[in-house]
């Protein structure tokens, strides 16, 4: 367990919400291990224009009316190597929340433009006396951007912890996993910078799953437990028609390795993204690197960020660590 008495972990989540993404969103706002200091949006799931306005909304309704809400920002509405997102409303619903947006409060109306998700990343990092984490949920634009734009902010950053990629296995072809697919080449650059990574990929994600009884306690424990159980609702529900009972929570386990990192068991990997325009764009190929000494990031490997592929986890009890933080708010 965490040491209740320690500080909490400050972050910065970049996202695409997305149902799970909404699970992982409030499960960093509802645990006490993490200060979430900034929210930014990027196209992913479905386009920039709901992912934006589906951040705001769920930013509300997780801090009330009288509560402090983090930064916001609005990024990249596609990715860098191609004229148009990937995007997939099959999964997530035309709102990307399953049907729930309306039952949202709605974003509040401004006649200033949104703050650029690049400003937001550079003010919270220039702001803070301590790295910061940045948990990246969707289609890795938005953080190659960061890198990119401001080399001079990167030892203010702690690490970068990725939902994203496999070791062998993908969902938008056999080896693609989404998140990486939509972005490649951002991705590519993400994984040569010289920032650690955590990579919480499909091998890993698929494995913490979640069936309907977990939902109907989720339900039960307040108001933001009960919209996250009503936006998992549909999604399951075609899951079941095809035989499958469960449902994986992928982007929430990213934010537990942030929060809860005991959670999870990480090997030392170097990363490679297939960013040509072939059968496989989107597969990440993993290589090993040397084993770092206990508690310090993987050795430095030329040309490659050093990186902490989290291949095992503790599925029971990070179903149960969400549910508890959800419960919180």
């Amino acid at each position: 367990m965490t040491d209740p008495a320690s500080s909490p972990v400050p972050v910065v989540i970049d996202t695409d919400p997305g149902i799970d993404d909404l699970l992982a969103i409030w499960a960093a706002w509802g645990c006490p291990e993490l200060e979430v200091r900034a929210l930014t949006a990027v196209h992913g799931n479905i386009p920039l224009e709901l992912t934006w306005r589906n951040l705001q909304r769920l930013t509300r309704q997780m801090v009330g009316d009288a509560g402090t809400a983090p930064l916001l920002g609005r990024g990249a509405a596609r990715p860098w190597g191609e004229a148009r997102g990937m995007h997939v409303p099959e999964i997530h619903g035309r709102d990307g929340l399953g049907g729930i947006s309306e039952r949202l409060p709605p974003e509040q109306a401004s006649a200033s433009a949104p703050a650029r998700a690049l400003d937001v990343h550079a003010r919270i990092l220039e702001a803070a006396d301590e790295p910061v984490a940045l948990i990246a949920l969707g289609p890795l634009t938005n953080i190659a951007t960061l890198l990119a734009a401001r080399p001079d902010l990167r030892e203010r950053i702690a690490r970068i912890i990725i939902m994203g990629g496999g070791d062998g296995v993908g969902n938008t072809s056999p080896a693609a996993e989404f998140n990486i697919a939509a972005d490649p080449e951002a991705a590519e650059r993400v994984f040569t910078d010289e920032v650690p990574v955590t990579m919480v990929g499909l091998d890993v994600t698929h494995a913490v799953r979640f069936e309907r009884p977990w939902l109907a306690g989720l339900a039960a424990a307040g108001p933001c437990g009960q919209l996250a159980a009503a936006a998992c609702e549909p999604y399951i529900g075609r899951r079941e028609q095809r035989g499958i009972r469960w449902m994986a929570l992928h982007d929430a386990v990213a934010v537990a390795a942030a929060a809860r990192p005991e959670l999870l068991e990480t090997r030392p990997v170097t990363v490679e993204v297939d960013h040509e325009h072939g059968p496989g764009r989107g597969a990440t190929f993993l290589s090993p690197a040397p084993s770092p000494a206990p508690g310090q990031d993987p050795a430095p490997v030329p040309g490659r960020a050093p990186v902490a592929h989290a291949h095992d986890a503790h599925d029971q009890a990070l179903v149960d660590w969400v549910a508890a933080s959800i419960a919180r708010i």
